[in-house]
């Protein structure tokens, strides 16, 4: 036997007005006297509030340390063990932000440990690398300097807290529409340190660092820019440490500069070889796209 509700929904629609066809929704005659679209707007305005808890906004990159911090582990062992495997291995942003918390709260926890501090660092270059937006780049570059420069000091000789110091402050720089003196200054003195004691760190970071640093600053008495110095230690680090892509691109765009477009090509289509993995999957993107972008330039099919 047909429900009440189906037998109202039968009757001709026609003979009936919209508010009183509005019934077969509720039994209860004050309800009934409502308009249909005044109930669908009373249902919606109770229901929209419960499905924007259920579904809240994607995270962005303003808040993008609050991303997975439960369950981190709870070791400073531990802890370095997933920044290692997360550096290693990862192409995702949220993890890095994941083993950057992480390693954020195992320092407090214990705040001579070297081995954090500089781990911490290189956490926030890395987020600082991938980011777009100039501020939020800025913000988390200045985050990896504080930490690197807490590394060198914990200990002098190793070169890890060097190598980051150099590489936040030259994304700090780079968030500058006109970076002054003391900033391009604050990228030469940990880089001319990290060659002076590990010239092979990161597959010749303080070599990289230096000779991109030459080639964009200006010249003095502005800068400290030296575009045939740069050329040289960029060329240094390609010979030596043919590995790392950015050696490539650096020494690609310093040729552009003296319009030598064949030796650019062939440094070009190298950076575009590399395969995606570990921390090149996640800085790599932009990196790789300015590539395309600088053979378009040149006018040469990637």
């Amino acid at each position: 036997m047909d429900s009440g509700l189906t037998q109202h929904c039968r009757r001709p629609k026609a003979k009936y007005p919209l508010w009183r066809r509005c019934r077969a929704f509720s039994n209860e005659p004050t309800v009934n006297a409502i308009p249909f679209f005044v109930q669908l707007v009373l249902r919606m305005a109770c229901v929209t509030p419960w499905l924007l808890m259920a579904c809240p906004p994607p995270p962005t990159e303003r808040n993008i340390l609050n991303l997975y911090r439960e369950k981190l582990p709870r070791t400073a062992a531990a802890v370095i063990a997933l920044a290692d495997t997360t550096h290693q291995t990862t192409r995702a942003l949220a993890a890095t932000a994941h083993a950057a918390a992480g390693l954020e709260r195992s320092f407090k926890e214990n705040p001579a440990d070297y081995e954090l501090a500089w781990r911490t660092a290189r956490a926030f270059v890395t987020i600082a690398d991938s980011l777009v937006d100039r501020n939020h780049r800025e913000r988390f570059a200045k985050e990896a300097s504080r930490f690197a420069k807490l590394a060198t000091k914990i200990d002098p000789e190793r070169p890890e807290g060097y190598y980051f110091s150099a590489a936040s402050a030259g994304l700090v720089a780079e968030s500058q529409l006109a970076p002054g003196k003391s900033f391009q200054e604050a990228v030469e003195k940990p880089a001319l340190l990290l060659v002076e004691k590990s010239p092979g760190y990161e597959a010749g970071g303080g070599l990289r660092i230096l000779g991109a640093l030459y080639t964009k600053a200006p010249t003095w008495p502005v800068g400290v820019g030296d575009l045939d110095e740069g050329i040289s230690l960029l060329e240094r680090a390609v010979a030596d440490y043919p590995t790392h892509p950015l050696n490539h691109l650096f020494l690609a765009e310093a040729y552009a500069k003296v319009n030598r477009r064949e030796d650019a090509v062939i440094r070009l289509r190298t950076v575009l070889r590399f395969p995606p993995v570990g921390e090149w999957g996640l800085i790599g993107r932009k990196y790789r796209e300015q590539a395309r972008q600088m053979l378009q330039d040149l006018s040469i099919n990637p």
